[in-house]
């Protein structure tokens, strides 16, 4: 019961935080809230085979699995196939492929094999609160009272989540 009461928590404080004034999702909304589902799927099916295979071999599958499509995808909708055209390009990629995303991406199912998936969703779910503040402290973005409002929100459904793990 507290970890769903947590769910709705965190998500409205989301919602506070990103959505319109007048509350409403545009087609990029649409598409952060959909790609927040697969990503849900994700994490409880890294849950449930987790602890019957290597973490890290399943890690690299599934990041092996998003390359593909990502792939796929990016031909059918976009302009084409555009690579750098400079060798700063080039490793500012690599390092973002690397880095931030294969490195990223297996530690994470490594990590998910100690906590379970609506543990971590919602753990995950204080992203948007870190990049509003970041954007705030590095970027000078501005923050409205509901924004700040919907960063207490958050962090009330992680710290619910949370404590009902101590």
């Amino acid at each position: 019961m507290r970890q769903t009461a947590s769910i709705f928590i965190t998500l409205a404080g989301v919602g506070m935080m990103c959505l319109s004034g007048d509350l409403t999702l545009n087609k990029g909304d649409l598409i952060c809230v959909l790609s927040a589902l697969f990503y849900a799927f994700q994490m409880l099916y890294t849950e449930r085979y987790a602890d019957r295979h290597d973490p890290i071999v399943l890690g690299t599958f599934q990041l092996a699995f998003v390359a593909v499509y990502g792939f796929a995808f990016s031909l059918m909708l976009e302009d084409g196939l555009r690579l750098p055209a400079s060798a700063a390009g080039w490793g500012q990629l690599l390092y973002l492929a690397l880095g931030c995303g294969a490195l990223g991406f297996i530690l994470q199912t490594a990590a998910e094999k100690l906590s379970s998936a609506d543990h971590a969703t919602i753990i995950y779910a204080s992203q948007p609160v870190f990049v509003a503040l970041f954007s705030y402290m590095l970027l000078g973005e501005q923050i409205s009272p509901r924004q700040i409002a919907g960063i207490i929100v958050v962090f009330i459904g992680v710290l619910i989540t949370v404590g009902q793990r101590s």
